[in-house]
């Protein structure tokens, strides 16, 4: 058995939102998982600092008007950001917990109120299961004969 390499930070973004939006069946492996979480979470930073400089900006000046404007702009975002990433972090998700051999609906942990994420975050730091289980062959080993593909 041959290990693929991991996927990198866009790669695994990519996957995920475009690829993959809703696909509830497979697997996925720790690198797809964890990058494209970090991949939200950087893109969400990067906006909401883009969204705070005209404000303090507004602040300065002492424009409250304007400042509420901005902070309403920003509220709107997020939730359509979330709204938008909403559909392909449940299917990574369960993808992953298929990956290690759980079903689907153990991401319906990330329903408790703030250990639920963290519930999943741990379970899924397990490593993948080497054969093939009943969702699908491993992302991460394969035969020699085979190749590998992540799209």
């Amino acid at each position: 058995m041959k290990v693929t390499p991991k996927m990198e930070f866009w790669s695994a973004f990519k996957k995920v939102m475009f690829y993959d939006y809703a696909n509830f069946t497979g697997r996925a492996r720790r690198s797809e998982f964890y990058w494209y979480y970090f991949a939200l979470i950087v893109i969400f930073a990067c906006f909401a600092m883009l969204c705070h400089i005209p404000a303090l900006f507004f602040c300065y000046v002492n424009d409250v008007e304007k400042i509420t404007l901005f902070s309403d702009i920003l509220v709107w975002f997020y939730v359509v950001y979330k709204i938008i990433t909403l559909i392909p972090s449940m299917a990574v998700s369960a993808r992953r917990l298929h990956d290690i051999g759980y079903s689907g609906l153990a991401s319906l942990f990330c329903l408790i109120p703030f250990l639920g994420s963290a519930i999943i975050m741990i379970i899924c730091m397990k490593d993948s299961q080497v054969d093939e289980n009943k969702y699908g062959i491993s992302p991460k080993y394969f035969d020699e004969e085979e190749e590998f593909c992540y799209m």
